[in-house]
């Protein structure tokens, strides 16, 4: 086995296998049948009985992972509460509850945390919500809000919104995976299982397109760089995962393109699942630090936009080198496809540069 990585980092452990490694997706666990004899009859006699009696093994049986998650329309995630503030992400609940409650009105501090709140929190968090919300302003001390469908359709859509949230967060998650294991899962189901296409009809479009992103792409599996990226978001954040966006123009042509940022253990990393998609898991744009972002076309720190538009806008500067990627412990993995991973084991069966087949230990990055 050979190590990776620098030795202040946790380890990376690799080693090449000339077998298939990765997980089952059957977990095995033993159990014993007891005996069973035929039912005695004036057929046959005791002896007979005894000789057909069937006696089994120790089989296994089949147990599947535990997925239970569902769909919670209150959840947003830390990070971008923090760069909103209090005031944004209380107005931001209180609409809610308002508007689950078929009220027109609720508590809200100030126009410009209305304005921001229904600009920005909707179509990150709420997207059937975004699609029907109809912004009647702020007066009288309160913020004000209609639907442009009726109570019943609107929870209506909303319930079977939540469905496909839930239906694909179970079939990508499992409830113990940790925050690295869900966003290297989701990766995954990106760049290859999820049938996820690039829409490169509206890419191209001339015309400005006011789509509401997140359920474009979780009823159509359609999307541009903005859509997927604030989806891929929105589902790590309905698993409890921090994560928000981040986006600038591509150096060489001023191209703007948005994608994934994620938080663990303190740290921010970046993610492309636009840049993934039909890569089949191949890692180049997995957990990128801010070097290697700029390596991967042209993408410079100092035109970032993090986690939302906020942070450019706002009255008083936002701090946003809280949101730096400078750590590269996932270096390692840049170079290599994943194939499987197994959280019982904490290992993942990779293709590497050269296309030998490793295992790699991810104990030590978690």
């Amino acid at each position: 086995m050979s190590r990776l990585l620098r030795p202040a980092a946790a380890l990376i452990m690799i080693a090449v296998v000339l077998t298939g490694c990765g997980r089952t997706d059957i977990k095995e666990t033993s159990g014993t049948k007891e005996s069973k004899k035929a039912p005695v009859s004036e057929s046959y006699t005791e002896a007979d009985i005894d000789d057909i009696t069937e006696v089994t093994d120790t089989e296994p049986v089949e147990t599947k992972p535990v997925s239970t998650f569902k769909y919670d329309v209150y959840k947003t995630s830390p990070m971008f509460d923090e760069v909103m503030g209090e005031d944004m992400a209380s107005a931001y609940q209180n609409m809610l509850t308002a508007v689950m409650n078929g009220e027109t009105e609720f508590e809200c501090s100030d126009s410009n945390t209305y304005d921001w709140m229904i600009g920005q929190y909707p179509y990150n968090f709420c997207p059937v919500l975004k699609e029907h919300a109809v912004s009647m302003g702020y007066y009288d001390g309160k913020g004000h809000i209609e639907l442009d469908c009726s109570y019943e359709q609107f929870r209506e859509e909303l319930q079977e919104f939540g469905v496909l949230v839930e239906d694909m967060m179970n079939e990508v998650f499992e409830d113990d995976y940790t925050d690295f294991e869900k966003a290297l899962a989701l990766y995954m189901y990106f760049s290859e299982y999820g049938n996820f296409t690039y829409d490169y009809d509206a890419a191209n479009s001339d015309v400005y397109l006011d789509t509401n992103s997140i359920l474009k792409v979780m009823t159509t599996r359609y999307g541009i760089c903005g859509d997927l990226s604030t989806t891929y978001s929105f589902l790590l954040a309905q698993a409890d995962v921090d994560a928000g966006t981040i986006g600038g123009p591509r150096s060489s042509d001023g191209a703007p393109h948005g994608w994934s940022l994620i938080r663990l253990d303190g740290q921010c990393y970046q993610i492309d699942p636009t840049y993934a998609l039909g890569m089949d898991g191949y890692m180049a744009y997995f957990m990128m630090d801010t070097d290697k972002r700029e390596l991967e076309d042209g993408y410079m720190r100092e035109d970032f936009t993090y986690v939302n538009h906020y942070t450019i806008y706002a009255p008083v500067a936002y701090d946003v080198t809280e949101f730096y990627c400078d750590d590269n412990r996932y270096e390692d993995l840049w170079d290599m496809t994943v194939l499987s991973f197994d959280p019982d084991t904490k290992t993942m069966c990779c293709y590497d540069y050269y296309g030998n087949t490793v295992e790699v230990d991810y104990s030590g990055l978690e």
